[in-house]
């Protein structure tokens, strides 16, 4: 559901564009973007995470205020750079990161209160107990997933006297 390009922040010392091959494409605006306003940046395009790993750990713990982290690519690249970045001090005013067509959504039921994957969209049926739910946009970076809540209709919101 992370669809929102990634977005230039003006004013920071040093960013880190970390790709896989799913993002590196969706990467380009945004280094060019980078370009025309010489800003000091590193691009890195990775296979798996497990290639980025050493060198993003390395980087995040190296860094000083004023450093800004861009993720691009596959589920497992945004959730583990995440996990890295916050392991590292980094909060989410310090990262963007953009999701690249992945079909399922991480979603936290408040039914249930389990986290489940589901198909990626509007609404879904949690797989835990069956309810029709909606998926917000509100992610929950401890949960790792997005809120998802009981629609709720017209006629249940009148209130009766």
């Amino acid at each position: 559901m992370e669809q929102t390009p990634l977005v230039y922040m003006k004013g920071k010392r040093k960013y880190l564009i970390i790709t896989d091959h799913a993002g590196a494409l969706p990467a380009l605006p945004l280094i060019q973007k980078l370009v025309e306003h010489n800003c000091l940046f590193e691009w890195r395009t990775v296979s798996t995470f497990t290639d980025a790993a050493p060198y993003l750990i390395d980087w995040l713990s190296s860094q000083t205020i004023g450093s800004y982290l861009y993720l691009a690519g596959t589920r497992e690249l945004i959730e583990k750079g995440r996990e890295a970045a916050y392991e590292a001090g980094y909060s989410d005013d310090e990262l963007q990161a953009y999701l690249v067509d992945d079909a399922n959504t991480r979603i936290f039921c408040v039914v249930c209160e389990q986290t489940a994957f589901v198909p990626s969209g509007i609404q879904a049926k949690c797989p835990h107990c069956d309810t029709l739910l909606s998926i917000t946009d509100h992610f929950s970076p401890r949960l790792q997933a997005y809120l998802a809540y009981t629609p709720i209709s017209i006629e249940t919101k009148a209130v009766t006297r």
